[in-house]
């Protein structure tokens, strides 16, 4: 019985270990696979090899272990080695931007698949800025 059990231990952690998928968040720079360009909402495995250049810059988001995966280093490798090398990065996420990241890698919105796609501004008027108050007085301008 002990046996068995092992046996099946073992079968489902092999399965979980190659079933390991990674979903392109977005892409900076030159990032390939293959000798392939990445592109946002393109699935990897664990085992793909990616080349980053250097300024690449590639944000993978695994759904299995819910982390993001920030990888900008030069070089090349499997996302596991990858990760391992200075300036990259793997962070843990909410349930909430689980959700959120869920809803933008599902839509079929072709606006999603760029970096960085809006920017947000603010105006505010000369006179809101308080100038006078922060420009001292001239004296010869007031007799």
């Amino acid at each position: 019985m002990k046996k068995i059990f092992s046996t099946l231990v073992l079968f489902v952690l092999t399965i979980v270990a190659n079933a390991q998928q990674y979903k392109v968040y977005s892409v900076a720079g030159t990032v390939t696979v293959d000798g392939k360009a990445v592109v946002a909402k393109q699935v990897l495995t664990s085992k793909s090899v990616l080349s980053i250049s250097k300024g690449g810059k590639i944000i993978l988001f695994d759904s299995t272990n819910n982390k993001l995966t920030t990888l900008k280093s030069e070089g090349k490798g499997n996302i596991a080695t990858l990760v391992k090398m200075e300036g990259n990065s793997e962070k843990a996420i909410s349930g909430s931007y689980l959700s959120f990241i869920t809803q933008k890698m599902t839509s079929e919105d072709k606006k999603d698949n760029t970096y960085m796609q809006s920017a947000g501004s603010a105006y505010r008027d000369a006179d809101s800025l308080l100038l006078d108050a922060i420009v001292p007085n001239d004296s010869v301008k007031e007799k």
